[in-house]
């Protein structure tokens, strides 16, 4: 769960976190995954807005990472 892009996707029991007695993600840690989640790409694209802008101070971009500027 902790790896997932969306923990509200259903997993095999074998990868999902033990956090129950159950062996099922608690609501708890599925909403704690998913603030993470969230906070990590957020900060993923803070990264590359960054790079990309210095980037562009440097030199012409290419349509590939002027497209990600823009977007």
């Amino acid at each position: 769960m902790a790896d997932g892009e969306d923990v509200n996707i259903v997993y095999i029991k074998g990868l999902m976190y033990v956090g129950a007695e159950d062996g099922h993600a608690t609501f708890l840690d599925k909403i704690k995954n998913q603030i993470l989640n969230h906070r990590k790409r957020i900060q993923e694209a803070e990264n590359e807005l960054l790079e990309l802008v210095e980037k562009s101070d440097k030199q012409n971009l290419n349509a590939k990472d002027e497209a990600r500027l823009l977007n």
